[in-house]
Order: C-alpha cells, then structure tokens, then sequence
C-alpha cells in the first residue's frame, strides 16, 4: 500500500488540467484561423471590384523623374491598366 502512494505518475487531476489548456489553445488557434480566411475573403472580392473597376481606364498623370543631382523634371504621362490590374505608364505627346 505504501508503494502506491509513493508512485511518482501524473495524478487525474492534471491530466484534465492538461487536456483542458491543449483545446482551449486548439480552440483559440481554429478561430483565429477562420477569422483570417475571413478577412481575406472580404479583402480579395474588395480588391477584385477595385481591379474591375480601373481595368481598361485609361487617365493622365505627372510624373517626377528625377536624377543623381538635378532638381526633379515633371513628364507628362498615360496612366493604362490592364485587364489582370497590371498599371503601366506611357509619356504623353
């Protein structure tokens, strides 16, 4: 009888304790990890509408080029999109 109070094992009671911290850690893991692909969901159909709605639009801007050690020089510029949301410039004439 006194070798089984001496045993040196985890008790029930830590067991549980043990238990109970993983899947409240596993619970808190899984819901940051639906939240996230939540928020990405939401952030790609935002950006989607926003590409759809510059794709093909075709606007004018300024640019500023300016080299190693003179004052910046202003370049008339055709802003262009395409239809994958790539922007690219061309010098207006």
């Amino acid at each position: 009888m006194k070798k089984l109070r001496q045993s040196r094992g985890e008790s029930i009671a830590e067991t549980l304790v043990a238990l109970l911290i993983a899947s409240l850690a596993i619970m808190l893991l899984t819901g940051a990890i639906v939240t996230s692909a939540r928020i990405n969901a939401s952030l790609k159909s935002d950006d989607v509408a926003f590409r759809t709605e510059r794709a093909g639009a075709a606007s004018s801007g300024t640019a500023y080029i300016r080299y190693e050690t003179q004052l910046p020089e202003e370049v008339p510029v055709a802003v262009h999109t395409t239809e994958n949301g790539y922007i690219y410039y061309e010098k207006a004439d």
